[in-house]
């Protein structure tokens, strides 16, 4: 894994953690269930996780192969595009990683 996906994935968890709480109100079940999956996924290796490569038991080697982010389901609720507008929409120019990013700022804000 790269910084870069290291950095998109802790923007996609504060995205979807934000989302549970404003819009479903819920902090816990469905957003723990899914770092527990990801989590999972470079534990141990599992056949049906590793759907990329059937044939070997191999870890993951970022997390784009460990979690389709083309959909993203909360109950019956496709969310993918409320999330990928979270994430990309948090950089100055909306997209580009080598711009300010407001969540990134936020938090650094905070730590001091």
């Amino acid at each position: 894994m790269t910084g870069r996906d290291v950095i998109v994935q802790g923007l996609r968890e504060k995205c979807l953690h934000e989302m549970m709480t404003t819009k479903y109100h819920d902090e816990g079940s469905t957003f723990f269930t899914f770092l527990n999956y990801v989590d999972s996924c470079f534990a141990e290796p599992k056949k049906s996780l590793f759907t990329w490569n059937k044939n070997k038991r191999e870890r993951a080697h970022s997390l784009d192969e460990c979690y389709d982010w083309s959909t993203v389901m909360i109950g019956n609720v496709e969310e993918v595009d409320t999330l990928n507008k979270c994430v990309w929409g948090s950089f100055e120019v909306e997209g580009d990683v080598e711009t300010d990013n407001r969540i990134l700022r936020d938090d650094r804000i905070w730590a001091n």
